[in-house]
């Protein structure tokens, strides 16, 4: 009789154990859910401004390819630089969308799955824009100077230098795609891609771990 006693006693400190667990593994799954949310809440921010700096050169390109539409040498480069500012602006809705649109209450998997597609869509936006960047130059100088100074940079620094610009910025981009290949080992872009999503998007990544971690443990 001792000896049953004894057994279900057991038995129900097995139970009462389980469940402290259970509560324990709950309770840390929501806390870190809660930092993950304020974590990926916090990353919005740099889009947002982002997305009010690009609406804002979206602006100024379509009020220039509007003044200039019947200048076929200005019009191109405006136009180009305008489908870009609206590209970015679509990147950057893009982005809020996502972040704002995690649901919390859904699997840890589901949830990794969102944090992901938004930590590599910042990822892409911010390769394009560095790919981008030796060909935007000459198109900034032929629109900046016509716009900000009304001066043609055809005529001020003459068609050869403008030419030479564009021919420097696709050697400049081919350079960056070589060093993008030869740089590509695993250890440096896992800390470049911590650094371009930046600190909060890590740290959702890194809670979101912890949870998962909770859960195989569990």
């Amino acid at each position: 009789m001792e000896l049953d006693a004894l057994k279900a006693a057991w038995r129900e400190h097995e139970r009462k154990l389980d469940a402290s667990v259970a509560l324990n593994l709950h309770v840390a799954r929501a806390l870190e859910l809660d930092r993950t949310r304020k974590a990926v809440r916090r990353s919005a921010a740099l889009p947002l401004f982002e997305l009010v700096c690009d609406a804002i050169l979206v602006l100024l390109f379509g009020s220039f390819v509007g003044d200039h539409w019947r200048e076929a040498a200005m019009l191109a480069p405006g136009l180009a630089l305008l489908v870009g500012g609206i590209a970015l602006v679509a990147v950057g809705l893009r982005q809020l969308a996502l972040a704002a649109g995690i649901d919390y209450d859904a699997p840890v998997v589901a949830i990794q799955r969102d944090v992901e597609r938004l930590a590599a869509l910042r990822l892409a936006k911010t390769r394009a824009i560095l790919l981008a960047v030796p060909l935007v130059w000459p198109l900034l100088l032929i629109v900046g100077t016509k716009g900000l100074l009304g001066i043609d940079a055809y005529v001020a620094f003459g068609v050869p230098f403008v030419a030479a610009q564009f021919a420097f910025g696709v050697v400049a981009l081919l350079a960056l795609v070589a060093l993008g290949r030869h740089f590509s080992s695993r250890a440096f872009w896992r800390r470049l891609r911590n650094d371009v999503v930046g600190a909060n998007l890590a740290a959702a990544r890194t809670r979101l771990a912890t949870i998962e971690g909770f859960e195989r443990d569990g």
